[in-house]
């Protein structure tokens, strides 16, 4: 009896945490912890997969295990392709950063750089492997018209009338991007700006999750792009806060950040910092319960 619409998802989705679960073990990975994948759907799998912006690491996966025959040529092409478009678009978008954080420094105002690139730099290391569709920048509220106007004036614009260009935590900008892949019109690459002013809603202390930022902010060296990032214990909160903040649209991309911070960063960790951080900000629970949800879909 054919699997309905529904059980090739759910076998697919199992599919891609397994995957995940390879991409995490790294090192320690045996072939056979990798699924078998005779019986999933490659169209489903390569339509998740796409849509939870996994490619680039699937191909890292395919890459660097030799025993994955049963995955057919063309999603492995796909997953090719996927990573080294990623790679040409986070480069543009690296540039980006650089010459906004150049403008800011020039200017004497304190940025903190968030998500994307900071994740790039800690557990990624590959430009090409994690996909950025924008620049998250933490400012202080009294700097952000200063940093609007460095924004306008480095050509970025306000989103078309009627977008929600303006939220409560953050300004959002964009300008036309000067490359992209191949198969990219240029106007159809924009590089997307926004400037958080204020942690997510789910956070419950703003002010005392804004002072630790500052106060634990470190520096560190990103694609050869030196920048202050969150302390790795804020780094942890603001994605779990981000998880909960996007819970009805939530990306895979959003999990595996998460257990590659407490994977890969293990050592790094001040976990009296970390406990006593989700405490203030009133995630304590949300944490525990995404490392439980990891723990049993992937095991």
């Amino acid at each position: 009896m054919p699997l309905s619409q529904k059980s090739m998802r759910l076998q697919a989705m199992n599919w891609l945490f397994a995957a995940i679960r390879f991409w995490l073990l790294q090192d320690r990975a045996q072939a056979s912890d990798f699924p078998n994948g005779n019986d999933s759907n490659w169209n489903i799998v390569g339509q998740m997969a796409y849509f939870h912006n996994l490619e680039p690491v699937l191909y890292w996966i395919v890459s660097n295990n030799n025993s994955m025959g049963d995955i057919p040529d063309w999603l492995k092409q796909t997953w090719e392709k996927a990573y080294f478009e990623n790679f040409l678009i986070n480069e543009e978008y690296f540039g980006a950063l650089k010459a906004f954080l150049d403008e800011s420094a020039m200017r004497g105002i304190p940025v903190i750089v968030l998500k994307g690139p900071a994740l790039i730099g800690r557990i990624y290391k590959d430009p090409g492997l994690r996909t950025m569709s924008d620049l998250d920048i933490l400012c202080s509220p009294g700097d952000l018209p200063q940093l609007v106007n460095i924004a306008l004036d480095m050509g970025y614009r306000a989103f078309d009338p009627g977008d929600e260009a303006i939220f409560s935590h953050h300004v959002a900008l964009l300008r036309r991007g000067s490359r992209g892949p191949d198969n990219m019109k240029d106007n159809d690459f924009e590089v997307i700006l926004e400037l958080h002013f204020m942690p997510y809603e789910a956070i419950r202390d703003h002010q005392g999750f804004m002072q630790s930022a500052w106060r634990g902010k470190k520096w560190i060296k990103i694609n050869g792009l030196g920048c202050h990032v969150l302390s790795l214990e804020m780094e942890l909160v603001f994605n779990v806060a981000q998880l909960v903040q996007h819970q009805f649209d939530v990306s895979l991309t959003h999990y595996l950040d998460i257990m590659g911070l407490l994977i890969f960063c293990k050592q790094e960790f001040d976990w009296d910092e970390l406990d006593s951080l989700l405490k203030d900000t009133g995630l304590e629970q949300e944490l525990m319960q995404t490392v439980r949800f990891l723990s049993r879909v992937m095991g």
